[in-house]
């Protein structure tokens, strides 16, 4: 076999990858972030526990509270999904968050006298899902989705953020996989922006 042969034989092999390589990188560019607009027409029910928190303290917060939620949650009776979680954000008028963090459960007949009862309500919500395998993933994911949506997906959209919910934001973990691996979604209340009357 001479170098002729070598590089045919190389080029054979390479190509297709590379090609292959080549889509699925393009692919992926094209695909990008994709919203979705979901209607929740009856009441979501969560245990768990809430805090009021500011911008500034948030992450700090945040990580308080998944800490003691991480070891409670499973001891919660009457649990819908054994294996989720959800946090909701709620804006107050003083300038803070309501921060609530827990389980979906079927009702509150077994009401543990610990921790609190909070829903997502009724309305429609833009979803965005994702998959994270560590929190560093998951966080610049998280950020990367809400600089999308409030910078490209709202403004084009016939959509315009809902603040006056109790669920503003909320953010959904399912962590059955046997690995680090969990999927996320983000929801965000929504409205339809009003038009102007010509």
């Amino acid at each position: 076999m001479d170098n002729t042969d070598i590089i045919v034989a190389i080029c054979a092999i390479g190509l297709p990858a590379l090609a292959l390589t080549a889509f699925l990188v393009f692919y992926h560019l094209r695909q990008g972030i994709k919203a979705k607009v979901i209607k929740i027409s009856n009441p979501i029910l969560l245990v768990g526990y809430q805090i009021e928190t500011t911008d500034e303290s948030f992450a700090e917060d945040d990580e308080k509270l998944w800490n003691t939620y991480k070891d409670r949650r499973a001891t919660v009776e009457n649990r819908k999904e054994a294996f989720s979680s959800l946090s909701i954000k709620k804006k107050l008028e003083d300038g803070k968050w309501r921060y609530s963090l827990g389980t979906i459960v079927n009702d509150y007949s077994l009401m543990p006298q610990d921790l609190v009862k909070f829903e997502v309500p009724n309305g429609l919500y833009a979803y965005v899902r994702f998959k994270a395998n560590d929190i560093n993933t998951w966080r610049k994911k998280k950020e990367k989705i809400e600089r999308f949506m409030e910078e490209k997906w709202i403004p084009e959209s016939d959509y315009e953020l809902d603040y006056s919910t109790d669920a503003f934001e909320m953010e959904y973990h399912d962590k059955r996989d046997a690995e680090n691996t969990r999927i996320i979604i983000l929801y965000f209340a929504v409205k339809p922006k009003k038009r102007e009357v010509q």
